[in-house]
């Protein structure tokens, strides 16, 4: 498995792994967590000439972009009635949380 990674370059957080036998063969699914869309796809490229390596080539990937929840919402508005939600209301609209690219890997023939 990989190790942690940080915003330095480090080696990309496997968030899930999931080895399944198919019609297909054998099937691994990686999910990278945090940094932005670039980031998350240098650290794909690094992890796939890994897997490369061992006869596994990237069959799909996704990328779901990140969202703050209805309750994160509501808790700065609310907490805006104490003028301490107006700082978490500005952070709220000027960042965005980190996104998720999830990739699918085949093993060659």
């Amino acid at each position: 498995m990989t190790g942690p990674a940080n915003n330095q370059g480090e080696r990309p957080v496997t968030v899930g792994m999931h080895f399944a036998e198919d019609e297909y063969g054998p099937v691994v699914i990686r999910s990278y967590k945090g940094g932005s869309h670039e980031e998350l796809l240098a650290r794909f490229t690094d992890d796939a000439a890994e897997l490369g390596g061992r006869g596994y080539e990237p069959a799909g990937q996704h990328y779901v972009e990140g969202s703050y929840s209805w309750a994160e919402v509501i808790v700065a508005v609310l907490a805006s009635l104490l003028f301490v939600g107006l700082f978490l209301l500005a952070r709220m609209a000027t960042s965005r949380p980190t996104g998720t690219l999830t990739v699918t890997y085949l093993l060659r023939d």
